[in-house]
């Protein structure tokens, strides 16, 4: 419904004149959770959006962390990151830079993370974008 109602508005009113935010909430307490989990969830989150041939990324996605004392959170940052981030290659002899796989996130957002887990993924170079 969403992904059918942003499609409508891009078309009626410009491309990007309404974006969607979308929120993934780990369960880091399962023994099964891996950061690696989360390209799989971005995608399964892109094709219920966008369907299934659609290249778009993700306008925002917010990352809900239950206790960045307890459990590391840099590695699903880090995953996170490597989504949001297009994938270049550089061709030697011409300089050329071309973009081999294009990013699947927009941008990135922390919610209810202390001040110095934020300071820690910026300084991580995770693009941040809002808290």
């Amino acid at each position: 419904v969403l992904g059918t109602f942003k499609r409508r508005c891009d078309k009626e009113r410009g491309e990007g004149a309404v974006q969607l935010l979308a929120r993934v909430v780990p369960n880091i307490f399962q023994d099964k959770y891996k950061p690696d989990l989360l390209e799989g969830l971005v995608e399964k989150i892109r094709t219920n959006l966008y369907g299934e041939e659609a290249a778009t990324p993700l306008d925002f996605l917010q990352l809900y962390w239950w206790d960045p004392k307890d459990h590391d959170v840099m590695p699903t940052l880090k995953a996170l990151q490597k989504l949001a981030e297009d994938k270049i290659e550089v061709n030697e002899e011409t300089g050329e830079a071309t973009v081999t796989e294009p990013k699947k996130v927009g941008g990135l957002g922390l919610v209810d993370f202390p001040a110095r887990a934020v300071l820690a993924a910026i300084q991580a170079g995770v693009p941040v974008a809002a808290v």
